[in-house]
């Protein structure tokens, strides 16, 4: 029996899935905190693909005082 866990494409897919809830967490959350991203914001934050830089990011919700600091986040 193979085990796809250790399969690339299946290890791809969770980090789709991991890079989608995150930047759907950061919209909500980010949403309560300063208002609902204007369509620009929420392009820039759909389009950022890297994981880390997400979480980087919802480790900084708290600390930052609107969209422009939180999506600029490195």
């Amino acid at each position: 029996m193979v085990d796809l866990r250790d399969s690339t494409t299946y290890q791809l897919i969770l980090e789709e899935g991991g890079v989608t809830a995150l930047q759907k967490v950061l919209l909500l959350q980010g949403g309560k905190r300063f208002g609902p991203p204007n369509a620009g914001q929420e392009q820039t934050l759909r389009a950022i693909d890297e994981i880390e830089r997400l979480e980087r990011m919802s480790e900084r919700l708290l600390d930052v005082t609107n969209w422009q600091e939180l999506l600029g986040t490195t």
